[in-house]
This record gives C-alpha cells, sequence and structure tokens, in this order.
C-alpha cells in the first residue's frame, strides 16, 4: 500500500464518509465541505456518529492501549502516518505519525478518526468508556 502521504487530505476524508451508514454520507460529506460544518461534524464525533455496521470492530478491552492497537493496525497494513478527524484541535486537519497520534488519544475521551488508507483502513475512539475500535472495509 502506498504511504499515507501519497493521499490527499480530501481523499481521506472522502474515505471516512464512506465508512457511514448510507443515509448519513451525502450529509456528513456536506458538512466537511465548510469550515462551520466541519465543525458541526467533528461534534458528532464524541458519540452520535451512525457508522456502517460492517465496517467498524471494537477492540477488546485488554487491547485497548497505544501498543496493542498500533500492532493491530500495523498488522492490517497501516504506515507510519495517519490523517486525523478529531475534537483535539492539535491534531484535527493534520498528517502525524501513528504511533504519536495514539499516544496522544488512547484513553483522552476526544472523538477522533484517524484514516489510514482512505475507505479502507482507520481508528476510532469516541468519548465512551471503551469506545475504541479498529474500521476496517
Amino acid at each position: 500500500m502506498p504511504a499515507t502521504d501519497a493521499w490527499t487530505a480530501e481523499e481521506h476524508e472522502a474515505g471516512i464518509v464512506n465508512w457511514f451508514s448510507q443515509n448519513k454520507r451525502d450529509r456528513y460529506a456536506r458538512l466537511l465541505a465548510s469550515a462551520k460544518g466541519r465543525g458541526k461534524f467533528i461534534n458528532t464525533l464524541y458519540h452520535n456518529v451512525e457508522w456502517s455496521e460492517s465496517v467498524l470492530h471494537s477492540i477488546p478491552p485488554d487491547k485497548q492501549n497505544p501498543v496493542s492497537i498500533l500492532d493491530d493496525l500495523r498488522s492490517r497494513g497501516a504506515g507510519q502516518r495517519c490523517y486525523c478527524i478529531s475534537t483535539n484541535s492539535e491534531i484535527d486537519g493534520q498528517f502525524v505519525d501513528l504511533k504519536e497520534a495514539l499516544e496522544i488519544q488512547v484513553g483522552r475521551g476526544d472523538g477522533t478518526v484517524l484514516s489510514l488508507v482512505p475507505g479502507k483502513l482507520g481508528y476510532y475512539e469516541s468519548e465512551e468508556q471503551g469506545g475504541r475500535y479498529i474500521i476496517c472495509a
């Protein structure tokens, strides 16, 4: 697979939109297309996201740590960097080292999506206790 930097932020965001339920994709794509809408979309990441059930895979409680999550993502083809959409403004809209992003985000309680391969592989964390998921399409 190409390195994460081989894709643009727009390609990552389009891939992320495809992970949502069919009835939400158009709305979320429109929200991400504007600065005001992006803020509304990001606020849904805390806990109101309607994912496509086929792509979201819960991480077992004993594997909900940065090292285990990194190992799992790497075994599925993740590269060194990821693209972030997050309620954490420090990483939102940024390409970040995957290990660093997981160390920052796991357990923080922010709504965060890390895109590794657009539309194919990612990570999602909600604000809920144990709300950590591998996204694999």
